[in-house]
C-alpha cells in the first residue's frame, strides 16, 4: 500500500514546525484513494520542543488564500497524540511505502517530529517515495484537475495521490 503524505508547516527546515498532516493511503493495481487522514497539531508544544518557524514561512503564509489560511482556525490536538493517530493510520495499511513531494521536505519533517515527541516513525528507511522525482522522470508534464484548497495538506495528499494514479494507470 502506498501513503502519500502532504504537510503545512511554519518553516522549510527539516524541524519545521507542522501545522497540519494530510495522508491517503492509495492502492496502484486497483486505481483508487482508499483511506485518509487528517489532524492540526499544536504549534506552542512545537515551539517549546525547539522547533523551527521562519518569518518567510509566516509572510508567505499571508499571501495564500483565506481557505488555506483556515488551518490557523482549526482545532489543535496535542502532536503525540496526532503522530499515534498518523502511526495507527499507517499501521492499518501494511506494508507500506511513504510518498512525499521532495525528497528533504515532508518525510524528513515527519521524521525529525516523530524523534522530537520519542517515537519511531511507522515505515522502514527504504521505504520512502519521492513524488518530485516521480514527476521529473515519470510522470514528466502529466497534470491532474486540482480539487479542493491549494496549501491544505488533506487536499494537496489527495491531489498527489491522484497523479501518481493517473501516472500508473495511463491506457
Amino acid at each position: 500500500m502506498e501513503i502519500m503524505i502532504d504537510l503545512e508547516t511554519l518553516a522549510t527546515s527539516s524541524n519545521a514546525v507542522v501545522l497540519s498532516i494530510g495522508a491517503v493511503a492509495f492502492d496502484i493495481p486497483k486505481n483508487k484513494i482508499v483511506d485518509q487522514f487528517y489532524c492540526r497539531i499544536s504549534v506552542e508544544m512545537q515551539v517549546k520542543l525547539g522547533r523551527d518557524k521562519d518569518v518567510n514561512t509566516i509572510n508567505w503564509w499571508t499571501k495564500q488564500s483565506t481557505e488555506a489560511r483556515n488551518v490557523f482556525k482549526e482545532e489543535e490536538e496535542h502532536p503525540l497524540l496526532g503522530l499515534k493517530r498518523f502511526s495507527a493510520f499507517c499501521k492499518k495499511h501494511t506494508p507500506i511505502y511513504v510518498w512525499g513531494n521532495g525528497s528533504s521536505f515532508d518525510i524528513s519533517i515527519m521524521e525529525t517530529i516523530f524523534k522530537d515527541f520519542g517515537l519511531r516513525e511507522p515505515w522502514a528507511y527504504n521505504r520512502v517515495m519521492d513524488l518530485r522525482t516521480f514527476k521529473r522522470f515519470v510522470s514528466k508534464d502529466l497534470e491532474v484537475l486540482k480539487k479542493g484548497t491549494y496549501h491544505n495538506a488533506l487536499d494537496d495528499a489527495i491531489n498527489q495521490a491522484e497523479l501518481v494514479l493517473k501516472a500508473f494507470n495511463q491506457t
